[in-house]
């Protein structure tokens, strides 16, 4: 536990008796208005945006933090003077290791050399016996602060600068009156933080502000800024930017300490104790508006990036600290600001050499990143209290990005969550207008001619239709699903003129209350068609949900599946969503295109997209997550309808990339994955065709499959090797022998395929291969060694894979359900030492049905 020297304590009580402060004044401070917003640290400790640190209103927090609390001692005559019959004073500390709640009885050790008062003001020194339970009918108010402890700095021996992360944050005044022993507490966030996270599937080497004028661009010709001038102006930021090293109780600011401090502290579990200077001379804590500018520039630690979980931090004291006419403005960053970014090689592909990273960096510009085609920091960056600046980079199918989290502060990050549902659930607000329009523009070009058929077209562009969709197909769409009975027979109608009469109500005479959609809150209206029968035409009536929303519409005679189709990249933001079909009641039955859109930031409760699918069609989709994800739990076919999952990359850390079991006769094509995983492509099939699919996932288990884990129980093993050269069910599939060693094509079976059948474990640059590599025809395959046929191919394995998505797409199966995807390695991709990649667009017919392109005509 962190321990405070005993004279810094009479400091900090001293100063309390020299200061009057009101609950919204900290100590009448000009720096009043610098203070952070009030932070809601209620997140998972998984998303990266937030500290590790979780603060909640009842002052709950974990992961090894520090907190202290001091008694506000009461100045004469001051409007915060409390009773003199009740006044007690202690000092109370924490180190929190995943306490659910702070608890005077159970949490918190008395701060021992620390003064007390008791309530008829006799003092003395806390020691480790004195009793935590409070005076009974003490009024006692407190004030906290206390350190995130980010990279374990606190805990045990893990005191080294290397570990040394601070994030302070300081609570607003707290009283309380005894014996209460729970506290409450509301804390204000005092530092600013600048992130960078990896992309799934990269790994961060180091970050780098670029501060010298060959990092910039010169504009001159154009009348802008010279590289020097740009170079130098963010130089003078980063040189006002100062490492927090603990708080000014007094005023509510952040010291920061000297370079020297820094330097030769070798113990920074106690750093807040360090004494506080008062001139430049000394070293220790600086506080705010003592130094010059020029000793800020020179004298004071400057924030650094460090290591935390793979992302690195860069925290810092967001406004000016010296004692110049500036004094507590905020810092800004320029939008031509740079970061270097380095990416670690973790292939050896690209090694430098002498580093474990690529042999080239990456170039951040601030003012050129952007979201949805809008550049965010267009004007450049105030850093500001409690507010995170959170960037994401690395590698995203062929190519170097860059993004950002734009919900810059805790507060704002927990209220778009918290506007996602309302409490049971539900989403109140939803208008679910995309589902309604494709229901009326159905039935309206169905009626006026245009379409032979009844088939809705659903469209989704955004994450709030998005959750809509989950909604309707999980049966959470509607707040209330039963209790109205339609008056009359179900006629054509038009709204409003259909009503319903609520069953559970009566008006003053006893009469059935008749309500209609504006006088029904919490249900969900729809137009409903219902098909033609022998007795009856075709009706198309107003109708409310009653559960889950079927996308394979059983009531028309037809029984299609109805088609969900995005139409753009849809960032989900890390918040926590429940799978599509969440029930084995109620699962997804109908046909789910991207269009090659991506879904991003995906965070799914129990890690799968699809929770349960039956007879459905999932196709043309890329993910992207930091959290673990699968595509899909458990497929199960019908007896009409197989599953079909066709071109869908999945880049996450994930158990079964595509599915966990696959139940009757399915069909996995051109999928595939990269990060880690803990199991195959597709876990458990009892009846599969697999074509075009690749697993590249690090941490697999030796001697297991990487393709597929094991047969499902009295399946037959159809992917047993053929002994002629025919199209089969298990063909132009790959895995990665480097990533994951030992592996298998298939469960604990280590057969040896075909050569034609392109059923490769190969090493990670085989099948990053652009280029054909094939034996000449008087070598025989069969003689080469095992490292030999890792290196040796016919087709390069992208090439070889979109003949495997054309020949299912030519197929009667394929016709009905394409893969409109196709893999590139070639020119379009801007850097080497990628995997193939997922892209819009079926591989050309007339490019793939040469007779060259053709597996089976490989000599290899």
């Amino acid at each position: 536990m962190m321990k405070m020297k005993r004279s810094t304590i009479f400091l900090l009580l001293a100063t309390f008796l020299m200061v009057g402060c009101s609950e919204s004044d900290f100590g009448g401070s000009e720096q009043n208005s610098l203070l952070g917003k009030a932070v809601n640290f209620d997140a998972s400790i998984s998303d990266a945006f937030v500290t590790r640190a979780t603060y909640y209103h009842d002052g709950s927090f974990n992961e090894g933090d520090h907190l202290t609390i001091f008694r506000q001692e009461a100045v004469s005559g001051s409007t915060t003077q409390f009773s003199s019959d009740t006044e007690i004073s202690r000092v109370y500390s924490l180190q929190g290791e995943y306490a659910s709640t702070v608890n005077l009885g159970t949490s918190w050790k008395v701060l021992t050399g620390a003064t007390g008062t008791y309530a008829d003001k006799r003092s003395f020194v806390q020691t480790a016996a004195d009793s935590l339970v409070w005076e009974n009918g003490s009024t006692v108010r407190f004030r906290a602060w206390g350190r995130s402890n980010l990279a374990n700095v606190l805990n045990n021996s893990k005191t080294n600068k290397a570990s040394f992360y601070p994030d302070y944050t300081l609570s607003d005044w707290i009283t309380v009156s005894g014996p209460t022993e729970t506290i409450p507490m509301k804390l204000l966030h005092l530092a600013c933080r600048i992130g960078f996270a990896p992309k799934s599937g990269n790994e961060l080497a180091g970050i780098e502000l670029c501060t010298e004028a060959s990092d910039y661009v010169d504009d001159t010709e154009e009348g802008g800024l010279t590289a020097e001038k740009k170079a130098k102006a963010v130089k003078d930021a980063y040189h006002t930017m100062c490492m927090p090293a603990g708080v000014n109780m007094s005023n509510g600011t952040l010291y920061s300490l000297t370079q020297n401090h820094y330097t030769n502290t070798s113990d920074f579990s106690t750093i807040e104790s360090s004494s506080v200077i008062s001139s430049a001379a000394e070293n220790g804590l600086v506080p705010f508006g003592l130094l010059s500018a020029d000793d800020i520039v020179n004298l004071v630690e400057h924030p650094q990036f460090m290591a935390v979980d793979g992302r690195r931090y860069m925290i810092s004291i967001p406004y000016l600290m010296d004692n110049g006419t500036d004094q507590g403005s905020y810092i800004h960053l320029p939008a031509y600001t740079r970061f270097r970014v380095r990416l670690k090689d973790v292939n050896n592909g690209d090694k430098a050499a002498t580093m474990n990273t690529e042999g080239s960096y990456h170039i951040l510009t601030i003012g050129e990143v952007e979201n949805n085609g809008t550049k965010v920091f267009a004007d450049g960056i105030d850093l500001m209290p409690g507010y995170s600046y959170l960037f994401t980079v690395g590698y995203k199918y062929g190519k170097f990005t860059m993004s950002v989290n734009e919900t810059l502060s805790w507060t704002v990050q927990d209220a778009v969550a918290a506007e996602t549902a309302s409490a049971d659930g539900s989403i109140a607000t939803a208008k679910y207008d995309w589902w309604k329009k494709a229901l009326f523009d159905a039935y309206t070009n169905l009626k006026n001619g245009k379409t032979s058929s009844y088939l809705p077209e659903f469209k989704i562009g955004s994450a709030e239709e998005f959750l809509e969709f989950i909604h309707l197909v999980n049966g959470t769409a509607a707040t209330y699903t039963s209790g109205l009975t339609l008056n009359g027979e179900p006629e054509e109608i038009l709204y409003p003129n259909a009503t319903w009469t609520k069953d559970d109500e009566t008006d003053e005479e006893g009469n059935a209350v008749t309500v209609t959609e504006e006088y029904a809150p919490g249900y969900v209206f729809y137009w409903h068609y219902q098909p033609a029968s022998s007795t009856t035409a075709a009706k198309f009536y107003r109708s409310y949900l009653t559960g889950p929303y079927s996308f394979y519409e059983k009531n028309l005679n037809t029984k299609p599946h109805f088609k969900i189709t995005l139409t753009a990249d849809i960032d989900l933001q890390d918040v926590e969503i429940p799978a599509i079909g969440n029930s084995a009641v109620h699962p997804f039955e109908g046909v789910f295109d991207g269009a090659g859109h991506t879904l991003k930031n995906v965070y799914v409760n129990g890690g799968c997209l699809f929770g349960y699918v039956k007879g459905a069609a999932i196709s043309n989709l890329k993910i992207e997550s930091n959290h673990t994800t699968s595509l899909l739990n458990t497929a199960t076919a019908d007896k009409e309808h197989a599953v079909y999952i066709a071109g869908v990359s999945v880049n996450a850390p994930t158990t079964h990339a595509i599915a966990h079991t696959v139940t009757g006769l399915g069909y996995v094509v051109g999928c595939v994955h990269e990060g880690t995983a803990s199991g195959a492509l597709v876990g458990t099939a009892s009846n599969l065709y697999m074509y075009g699919c690749m697993e590249t996932g690090s941490g697999l288990t030796s001697g297991t499959g990487a393709l597929l884990g094991s047969y499902a129980s009295g399946s037959t093993a159809f992917f047993a090797p053929l002994s002629s050269l025919t199209w089969g069910r298990f063909m132009c599939n790959y895995y990665d022998t480097q990533r994951s060693t030992g592996v298998n094509a298939v469960g604990t079976s280590s057969v040896t395929y075909l050569p034609q059948q392109y059923i490769r474990g190969a090493h990670s640059h085989v099948l990053k291969a652009k280029v054909d590599n094939l034996l000449s025809g008087d070598v025989n395959y069969n003689s080469l060694t095992s490292r030999q046929k890792e290196e040796m191919y016919g087709l390069a394995p992208w090439k070889a894979m979109n003949y495997a998505i054309y020949k299912y797409n030519t197929s009667v199966i394929g016709q009905s359900y394409p893969c409109n995807m196709q893999y590139n390695a070639g020119a379009s991709l801007i850097y080497d030492n990628r995997y193939p990649q997922l892209s819009s667009g079926a591989p050309n017919s007339a490019t793939y049905s040469a007779s060259s392109y053709n597996v089976l005509l490989q000599n290899n």
